[in-house]
Parts: C-alpha cells; sequence; structure tokens
C-alpha cells in the first residue's frame, strides 16, 4: 500500500495534475478542490447528480482547466440523456486531459452509445494502449465490442484475446471468444472458454445457450441435456 508519505505524495501529484496548464495551486485552492470534486463523484456515483452539479460547479469557479470536472459533467448529461453537452463536456475533458486513458475510454463508451463506432474505435484504442491505465481490461473490453459493432471482426478477437490476458474473467470477453470460436469451427477451443465462464461466472442465457450448442457440436447427449435443464431453470426453453 506505501507508506504515509508516499500516499501524501501520490495525492498531491494528482492533485497537480488535474489542475492541466494552469499554474501551481495554493495549498489551500488545492484542498478546496479536492473537497469538492470529492463531494461531486460521490454524489455522482450514487446516481443523485442534481447534487452533483454544485460542487461541480464550485470545483470549475477554483480551476476550469482541470480534466476530471468536465468528464464527470459528461458523464451527467449522458446519464441525464444530454448527448449534446455531454459531448461538448467530453471534448473539454480530453483538451485538458489529452494524456488521460480514462478520459478516452470513457469518451469511447459515449461514442458507442451514439452508435459512432468507428469513432468510438480511436477513442478506446488510444485509451487501451496506456499500459499504466488501472482499467485497461476494461478499455480492450469495450474496444473489442466496438470493433464487433464495426464490422471487424478478426480486430475484435484481439481486442477481447488482450482483455482476457489481462482479466481472465472478464465475462464478455469470454462469451464473445467462445461464440467467435464456435462460429468458426473451433469447437474444442470454444469449449474451453465456455468451461473457464462456467467457472468463473454465474449461468445467463447466453453462456447456457452456446454450453447447448457445443454439446450439439460434440455429440455429447449428456452435456446437452445438462445445458437444457439449466437453461429450463433460467425460465429459458432450449432452442
Amino acid at each position: 500500500m506505501g507508506s504515509p508519505g508516499a500516499r501524501r505524495l501520490a495525492a498531491l501529484l494528482l492533485t497537480l495534475g488535474l489542475w492541466g496548464c494552469q499554474g501551481a495551486p495554493s495549498q489551500e485552492q488545492a484542498a478546496r478542490f479536492d473537497a469538492y470534486m470529492a463531494l461531486a463523484e460521490g454524489y455522482a456515483d450514487a446516481g443523485d447528480f442534481d447534487r452533483a452539479r454544485r460542487p461541480l460547479a464550485s470545483a470549475l469557479e477554483i480551476n476550469d482547466r482541470a480534466w476530471r470536472p468536465h468528464l464527470i459533467l459528461a458523464r451527467i448529461y449522458d446519464a441525464a440523456g444530454e448527448p449534446e453537452l455531454a459531448e461538448a463536456a467530453f471534448r473539454r475533458a480530453r483538451r485538458f486531459g489529452a494524456e488521460q486513458a480514462e478520459v478516452h475510454n470513457d469518451y469511447g463508451v459515449f461514442l458507442y452509445g451514439q452508435r459512432r463506432y468507428e469513432e468510438a474505435v480511436v477513442a478506446l484504442r488510444r485509451a487501451a494502449e496506456d499500459a499504466d491505465f488501472p482499467a485497461r481490461a476494461v478499455a480492450f473490453e469495450n474496444l473489442g465490442q466496438a470493433l464487433e459493432a464495426a464490422e471487424a471482426p478478426d480486430a475484435a478477437r484481439d481486442a477481447y484475446q488482450r482483455a482476457l490476458a489481462l482479466a481472465p474473467c472478464a465475462q464478455r470477453p469470454l462469451l464473445a471468444l467462445t461464440r467467435w470460436y464456435l462460429t468458426e469451427g473451433d469447437v474444442p477451443r470454444a469449449r474451453s472458454l465456455a468451461e473457464r465462464f462456467a467457472r468463473c461466472a454465474p449461468d445467463n442465457e447466453e453462456s447456457l445457450t452456446l454450453a447447448l450448442a457445443i454439446a450439439r457440436r460434440l455429440g455429447d447427449p449428456d452435456a446437452e441435456a445438462e445445458a437444457a435443464r439449466r437453461l429450463e431453470a433460467l425460465g429459458t426453453s432450449a432452442p
């Protein structure tokens, strides 16, 4: 976890990074900015967007060139169904936090939701390229989904494989790759991934439908019957 001194230094470096190109803040300004941001993010994480706006506005009064308040505003506007305002806030966040993988990841997710798949791929690639991004596995997962939507299946497969290398139990990549290998006729590899999913996560309709299809391709009546039984337990009839 590091020493208290190291943690204080890390917190100071994060605060300074949030200030973008503006001059170094005073200790009082930095402390007020951090307090407003902590309050705003707490409200935003709880879904209380109206109460999050006031401390965000106060943080921006202290420093309107910090990338993180603009990113939180973009998330709020997106959740509120205000895509034009979200786009403008994302652009400000990108301008002031051009090196922040979190900004590019969130912007890519927004673009995907707007069905702007090619643009989403560009933003998500940039996020996934950052080897120090703590959520890099998620960025690769999001990139794989955007590439699928952009009709680039081979590139999507590669992105999902990178996601699994970082997070071996990531559910969406496991299902996507199982489906991909089954379609390509590599049934043993599809079965291996389906079995990994079963160890990592609870049953869902897609995982069991894939397990059923694999059992049928392998001519395994016992596995087929088991998958059908578990599908029925979820309230879904076997196809």
